[in-house]
């Protein structure tokens, strides 16, 4: 059903997030980093040690435009936002300019994971990240809607990696309209 005609009712609660946040704080971390040699550029004086500027020039004409590049980048992600509808029929999750729509048919539970960091006292676990996490009818189920799930997901574990606040709205609109379904 990806793809599917039609649209989500005019009930449905529309859940909206942005991503890119940590891409934005990399991109500004880059461009601090890269503005400090020009800051030295500009200001020869201000130097810990003489020499030649050739270093600062370096970072600053190869560097800089990437980190611009991916600052612009970074403003792209975060600006676009992103919705997901939850109707009687089912999940209607649209990014940019793709839809796709996972009906209540197609699952037989529903769970929200909280995040959780590596535990202490066992230097071989992993973290835990934010998921919508579901249990489908079928085994097609992450073929059609490859486009949502984690590609670094164990084996058999189908999930939409999402933040902490995000899987508890959806839980939530998901429990007003079909609560059979979370687990």
């Amino acid at each position: 059903m990806h793809g599917a005609a039609g649209a989500p009712q005019a009930t449905a609660t529309v859940i909206r997030y942005r991503e890119g946040w940590g891409m934005l704080a990399g991109a500004l971390l880059v461009c601090g980093f890269v503005g400090s040699f020009g800051y030295f550029l500009v200001n020869p004086d201000d130097a810990v040690r003489g020499g030649g500027s050739f270093v600062p020039w370096l970072v600053v004409i190869v560097f800089g435009p990437l980190a611009l590049l991916f600052l612009a980048l970074a403003l792209f992600f975060v600006s676009v936002p992103q919705r997901l509808h939850v109707d009687e029929r089912g999940l209607w999750h649209r990014m940019r300019k793709d839809a796709n729509f996972i009906a209540w048919a197609e699952l037989s539970g529903l769970r929200g994971q909280e995040p959780q960091p590596k535990r202490k006292d066992d230097p071989d676990s992993e973290p835990v990240p934010g998921a919508l996490v579901f249990d489908p009818v079928d085994a097609g189920f992450a073929e059609r809607h490859a486009g949502l799930l984690d590609r670094r997901a164990p084996e058999g574990c189908h999930r939409m990696l999402l933040r902490r606040g995000v899987v508890r709205r959806i839980v939530r609109a998901v429990s007003d309209r079909r609560p059979d379904l979370l687990r």
